[in-house]
């Protein structure tokens, strides 16, 4: 991914066209950090579920390090934990799946740890 034309944003969406999930060239990262040091941390993954005619979006979501993945035609509208990041982007069947990618804005802490920037209301 190039990222070197974007200096400023707290929240980013990469959209991941089939074409480069096909050749196997996609390649994730966790973090990001922009032209003004600024740092995103990948917050949750767009999966695409289905064929033509049934298609379907699922979300994994980022919290405290794990991945949940959340699926609003599963019935009981339940979250399930899936793994961590490294799980995800090492496992074929989820990779071929993402359509997009969403990153937030982080600050370091004093204890070395990232926290997400809350954004404000427009």
């Amino acid at each position: 991914m190039d990222l070197s034309n974007i200096i400023n944003a707290d929240i980013l969406l990469i959209d991941i066209p089939f074409n480069e999930l096909r050749k196997n060239n996609f390649k994730s990262q966790e973090k990001l950090i922009l032209n003004n040091e600024k740092i995103l941390k990948l917050s949750s993954i767009i999966l695409f579920n289905g064929t033509s005619g049934a298609e379907h979006y699922i979300c994994l979501i980022e919290c405290s390090e794990k991945l949940y993945l959340y699926d609003d035609a599963n019935k009981s509208k339940t979250i399930s934990l899936i793994g961590n990041y490294y799980k995800i982007i090492n496992n074929e069947l989820y990779i071929k799946k993402i359509y997009g990618l969403v990153y937030l804005k982080v600050e370091k802490t004093s204890g070395g740890k990232f926290r997400r920037k809350l954004l404000k209301k427009y």
